[in-house]
């Protein structure tokens, strides 16, 4: 209980985008801590994550393939492993100073979303 009246204060979490549309450009994302999810078109969690450096970590996600084989376009008999940015429509993001509450909050929304998130840490918690 100590510990956790010491640290009130690290605990912020601060909105920076909430569930919008993905920007062409991330420039306006600073560079600071924080957490991101991606969605895809239905609103689902595609990626949940935490960043040390927002922009320059959600730039890099984006441009990852994703770990789960998808089937699109005209040929549906081929699976293919699409990057973030092609099926990704929309994007969150909070700024989260504490590394200890990027953490569990990473944790906490593997939990609550484990069927809808293809993050590999996702049996790691």
């Amino acid at each position: 209980m100590k510990s956790a009246v010491y640290h009130l204060g690290e605990w912020e979490v601060k909105p920076l985008l909430e569930v919008q549309a993905t920007p062409r450009s991330l420039v306006e994302l600073p560079q600071k801590p924080g957490m991101y999810a991606l969605y895809d078109s239905s609103a689902s969690i595609l990626y949940v994550g935490q960043a040390t450096r927002l922009r320059a970590e959600i730039t890099q996600a984006l441009n990852r393939r994703t770990n789960f084989p998808v089937r699109s376009g005209p040929r549906l008999a081929k699976k293919n492993r699409p990057r973030y940015k092609d099926i990704t429509t929309r994007i969150s993001a909070y700024e989260v100073q504490s590394p200890r509450l990027r953490l569990n909050l990473e944790a906490l929304l593997l939990r609550l979303f484990p069927n809808q998130s293809h993050n590999n840490k996702l049996g790691t918690f």
